[in-house]
Parts: C-alpha cells; structure tokens; sequence
C-alpha cells in the first residue's frame, strides 16, 4: 500500500495506553469474547490471506477489516481549493431571495480502508489502527486488501524486534 501511495507514508500517530488507563472497560470473559471474534477475522475471515504471514511466523493476531465511503469535494486545479458553486433561492415570482455558495463534490465517492488489529492473540502487546485515505473518487480501497498488509508488516517487524518475547 506504502508504494501505491508513491512510497509516502502520510501520518503516523502512536497512542500509549497502560493496562491502568483501560482498567475495567470490559470484564475478561467479554474482552476474551472479543478476542475470539477478533481472530476469526484472521483465520478464515476477510484477513485471512493478508495475515498469512503472521500466522505462519507462529504469531495468533486478531483484527477488524473496514472500509468508509466518503464525499470529496472537487479541488479546482489552480488554486487546489475545493469548487465552489453559486447557489439561489427564488420566492414563488423568481425574484432571489437568498444566495450562498456551496462546495461541489465529486459525484463518486472515495473509499477509505482500514483495519485493526492486536497481537499475539491470547495476551496483546500490541494494538493498532492502520488508516488509509483512498488515493481518489471512484477508486476502491478496502480494509483488508490494502490496510491489512500494513498491519501485518508492522507485527512481523514488532516480533523480529522481540516485543513478543519467545512466547507468541
């Protein structure tokens, strides 16, 4: 996804959270259940190709593939501001009544991807959220197709670090 995105990488936020900052936001039986369903999602799930690679380096990940449509707007090419458009409002004898502009947007949408994810399965060190802006309208951009290998480089790179330590 990084070289469709021309080798950029737009933004990355790192958020830490303790075990304490969480602490009793979900009983352990339901952050379990989570859990379970997290890792369906990798095993036979919508992930499942995209986090072969994870699974066959001996780590159990769970993760939530995701896709967003959104509207963009037009950005006018001289100014790379969005187009704006003269809008008015008549009374009943056309006289206008009122008039505003407002910002044209494409007529197909844009299609954000993102997936999240948390490994090793069974006591997680690691939480993320990979986020990527579809490169324009009308292009797809899906969860796991395009954000989940970020994710999964990311853990093979955490692991190869030791973050997991011997037990994943």
């Amino acid at each position: 996804a990084i070289a469709a995105l021309a080798g950029g990488l737009y933004a990355v936020v790192l958020l830490v959270v303790t075990p304490q900052s969480v602490f009793g936001m979900l009983t352990p039986a339901q952050a379990q259940t989570v859990r379970g369903i997290m890792h369906m999602v990798t095993e036979g799930g919508t992930a499942s190709s995209v986090m072969a690679p994870v699974k066959a380096a001996g780590i159990k990940s769970g993760g939530k593939t995701g896709t967003a449509q959104k509207a963009v707007p037009v950005i006018d090419p001289k100014t790379g501001e969005p187009q704006r458009r003269l809008v008015s409002e008549r009374d009943f004898r056309g006289n206008i009544i009122r008039q505003y502009y407002e910002i044209v947007m494409h007529d197909k949408l844009r299609s954000d991807a993102w997936y999240l994810s948390i490994a090793p399965l069974e006591k997680p060190v690691l939480a993320m959220a990979v986020l990527l802006e579809g490169p324009g309208p009308g292009i797809s951009f899906y969860g796991g197709k395009n954000a989940g290998p970020i994710a999964a480089q990311l853990i093979l790179k955490a692991k190869s670090l030791g973050y997991f330590g011997t037990n994943t």
